[in-house]
Order: C-alpha cells, then sequence, then structure tokens
C-alpha cells in the first residue's frame, strides 16, 4: 500500500498543481516540501504550483471558500499556471446558470434517432454472446476439463489466497446434551496469515466408534443466524449421525465490522479497499472455506470422504410479483429494499469447484446467477459478493454444471431485487447444469427447488451422505 503524495509524486517530474479547498498555510505542509524535493531530484522545481481558497472547513460559506468542486477561486491560480507553462490564455467564463432541461443530452428526439441503450442493456447484450461462446467451446470437453478451466478461470478472478493456516484452539472440548444425546462441542479459530480470524463451532454426534459425516454450514449471518432458523434442521441433522460444522468465513458472523450492508457501511468500504488491492473479497471468503474444509479432513473428527456443504441466505426475500416500482429507488435514499445475501450460497457452489471431494452441495436463497444484475439499472445486491468479470466464463449455473455426480440441491433462489423466482424459470436458467447430470448419468443427483415446493435439507443431506459409506 501507498501514501496518497507516493502516488502523486510518481507523476514527476511532469506539471503538477497542488490544490487545497480551504486555506493553506504552505510553509507547514510537509507534502509540500516532499514535493519540492522530489521535483528538484529532476531539476525542474518550477513545474510545481499550488491553488487554493480561504477559510476553514468549520466555517460557513459566507466566510470560508467551501467549494465541492473546482470554484472560481481556485480556477483564477490555475489560468496563472497554465500561462506561464503552456501560453494558455485565460478563458472568459461563463457564471450563469441554465435551466436543467438545457443540460439533458439525450432528449426524447435524439434518443429516438440514435436508437440508444442503457448501459446494462449493453452490458447484458454482450454478456449473453460471451457465455454463450464459453459454453460453446466448453461443451467439446469433457466434464474434468471443464471443471479444470472454469478452476483456472475463477481463480484469477478471485485472487485466490492459497498460504498455509495456523489452527488455534479457541475452547476445551466438552460434553453438551441435545435432545438426550451426547453431543462433543468444538470450537476453533483458523488463523491465516496471523491476521485474519476464523471462528469454528462444530457439533459431533455419538455414533458408536464411527467417525460421522459432517456438513459444512456457511452464510453471511454467520453461526447465530444458522442456530437461529435452522435450529430443527440441525437437530434433525444431528439425530441421523450427521455433524455440524459452522463457520463465520472473514467479514462475517460474530467478525462482520458491523451491521450495515448498504454503500457506506464497513462491509462495503473493506470490500472496495480489497478490490484496489486486487483481492476480491469473496475470493478471500473462499478461500476461508477451503481451508476450513482442509483443516476438518485433518482433524482426525469426521469422516474425510463424506463432508458437505450448506450454503444458506437469511435475508427475507420478496414475492416474486412484488411490483418492480419498488425497487427502483437510488442510492442514499430511506426505506430502501432488502438486499439479497447470496454468500453463503454462492461459496458453497464454489466449494464444489475448487474442491472435489465434497461430497455434496445444498443452497438457499442464493441467486439465480450474476446475469440477473444485467436485468435493470437498480440491483439490491451487497458490492462485497461482487467480483468483476465474473460473467466472463460463464455464471453460477456453469459452475453447478461441473459438480456432477456429486448431489446438488438448490432452492429458494432469487432475482438482483431479492424477488423469489419460480421453479420454472430457475430450471430454464439452469438447463445447462441438469442436462449435464443427465449427460454424466446421474440426472436424479440434481434437483432444482422453487419457493413453492420446498424441500426437507436435512433430511436430503442425511440420506446423502449415510449412502456414501
Amino acid at each position: 500500500e501507498f501514501l496518497p503524495w507516493i502516488i502523486v509524486s510518481s507523476v514527476a517530474p511532469r506539471h503538477l498543481i497542488h490544490a487545497h479547498e480551504f486555506n493553506w498555510h504552505m510553509e507547514r505542509d510537509p507534502v509540500w516540501k516532499r514535493y519540492n524535493s522530489i521535483w528538484g531530484f529532476y531539476g525542474k522545481p518550477n513545474r510545481l504550483g499550488f491553488t487554493n481558497g480561504h477559510g476553514e472547513l468549520k466555517q460557513s460559506s459566507k466566510v470560508a471558500s467551501h467549494c465541492t468542486h473546482v470554484g472560481p477561486i481556485h480556477r483564477k491560480l490555475i489560468y496563472k499556471h497554465f500561462k506561464d507553462w503552456f501560453n494558455i490564455a485565460t478563458p472568459k467564463e461563463f457564471r450563469g446558470r441554465r435551466d436543467g432541461s438545457a443540460l439533458h443530452a439525450m432528449t426524447s428526439d435524439t434518443k429516438k434517432k440514435l436508437g440508444g441503450r442503457r448501459v446494462h442493456e449493453l452490458a447484458k447484450k454482450i454478456t449473453a454472446e460471451r457465455i454463450t461462446t464459453a459454453r460453446a467451446a466448453r461443451a467439446k470437453m469433457s466434464l474434468q476439463q471443464q471443471r479444470t478451466e472454469l478452476k483456472s478461470a475463477w481463480t484469477q478472478l478471485l485472487a485466490l489466497d492459497a498460504k498455509a493456516v495456523k489452527v488455534v484452539p479457541e475452547h476445551e472440548t466438552r460434553r453438551l446434551r441435545a435432545d438426550n444425546s451426547p453431543l462433543i462441542h468444538l470450537g476453533f479459530r483458523l488463523k491465516v496469515n496471523d491476521d485474519i480470524s476464523v471462528p469454528i463451532f462444530c457439533l459431533v454426534p455419538k455414533t458408536g466408534g464411527q467417525k460421522p459425516p459432517v456438513v459444512v454450514m456457511v452464510a453471511q449471518g454467520g453461526k447465530d443466524m444458522f442456530v437461529h432458523h435452522r435450529i430443527a434442521e440441525m437437530t434433525e441433522l444431528l439425530a441421523g449421525g450427521v455433524g455440524i460444522c459452522l463457520v463465520d468465513v472473514r467479514g462475517t458472523g460474530e467478525t462482520k465490522p458491523d451491521t450495515g450492508r448498504g454503500q457506506y457501511s464497513w462491509s462495503t468500504s473493506l470490500a472496495a479497499s480489497e478490490l484496489m488491492l486486487g483481492r476480491p473479497l469473496l475470493g478471500a471468503r473462499l478461500s476461508d472455506l477451503l481451508q476450513t474444509i482442509a483443516w476438518l479432513r485433518n482433524a482426525n473428527t469426521f469422516n474425510t470422504t463424506r463432508i458437505a456443504v450448506w450454503g444458506d441466505s437469511f435475508s427475507q426475500a420478496y414475492p416474486a410479483d412484488t411490483d418492480p416500482s419498488r425497487f427502483r429507488m437510488p442510492l442514499r435514499v430511506s426505506d430502501l429494499p432488502r438486499n439479497a445475501e447470496p454468500l453463503g450460497p454462492t461459496l458453497a457452489l464454489l466449494a464444489g469447484l475448487f474442491d472435489d471431494d465434497v461430497a455434496a452441495i445444498y443452497t438457499n436463497g442464493g441467486l439465480t446467477g450474476y446475469r440477473s444484475l444485467l436485468d435493470s439499472r437498480f440491483i439490491h445486491v451487497p458490492f462485497d459478493t461482487i467480483v468483476p468479470g465474473m460473467l466472463k466464463h460463464g455464471d453460477l449455473s456453469d459452475v453447478a454444471a461441473t459438480l456432477p455426480p456429486r448431489p446438488l440441491m438448490m432452492e429458494g433462489m432469487v432475482d438482483s431485487w431479492n424477488r423469489h423466482v419460480s421453479a420454472d424459470r430457475v430450471k430454464a436458467t439452469y438447463r445447462v447444469a441438469t442436462d449435464a447430470y443427465q449427460k454424466n448419468g446421474v440426472k436424479d443427483s440434481i434437483s432444482i427447488a422453487g419457493k413453492s415446493d420446498p424441500v426437507n435439507a436435512a433430511k436430503w443431506l442425511v440420506a446423502v451422505l449415510n449412502r456414501r459409506r
């Protein structure tokens, strides 16, 4: 990482104007001294200039310049520098105000003439073409080749961190009781690169000396939300002899920076910072999940050949027929619609792609696909689940198409407005996946369920994992 003055100094020995919105004390500005030293290295101190306003931030606009843009007071010195450096004459500025209608570049007549389309419409068209091309290329490959190709593409997109982790016990192992059945409670924290903590909570059922299968559960809401919303399913898993591992990947659950999920939340700020450093937060979280699964295989507690992943969302989705006008709202207004929370389902699918030994995948409340973000200029999906370029090689349905013969169940899917999507529409979107399962002779191993026909996920996982002995 670099301090801003270092980045600005990289333009030396080109011309630079150092600007301040308010009053400026040259003699007390350490950055100005550094600029002079750096431009002095090149013998070009005369290529440095400055401009500033007047007053202080705490003063009213009647006393201080308070410019939210490059105002007339700043342009006065800028014009002087341009004259001295480039012999550019000072222009005569227009100081009047125009009616808002005069600023419309795309009038209704112009739009009819040019036939212009919105950016999201163009992006949707380009994306459809790219996905069609990518699928046609993969159709000529074997299933393993398809998986390898897509895994390579997502590895680059996600900038996965493959560094080793340290396992630090958080609690002593102790026996608890639930429904009169003895359980073992295991609490751990994975230390990633010595500064990232990934809390893990496991429940191990008594299975007569045999190592039980285990379901790894992950969601934006974290461990507590699973206990609050899925206690019945967790009880059924344990009763069926299946262990549970709840994991809070970084920035979720007990490690979340705050409860906000909007434009100005800490989660958005952290995700933006990670992107600026070339590391999408989704990739770091997937790394945490994969490291957790790898740790489970070495922990000598569970059956390492029967590890499933459950990715969930606890965001209350809107009905499929909710009026679209409800979602056409700009940011920074009150009563914004609820965001979708597709992190858990997305991580579960990607875990299946990157770990060939994951035995089964279950998702609830995930996006039908990231292509749905292009259906409108208004979307309600958190920024920290976005990865630039994620649609170059396909969509989430293409990831699902690489998972045969492993059992896959997906239900409760939503669109980018966090509306439930009908089973028919989901099945059409995921036809590439169902076709792949049928082609590989395991058409019954994939299940796509809509909101109207929910399934018993715990019962399904118990059956799937207990037959993979």
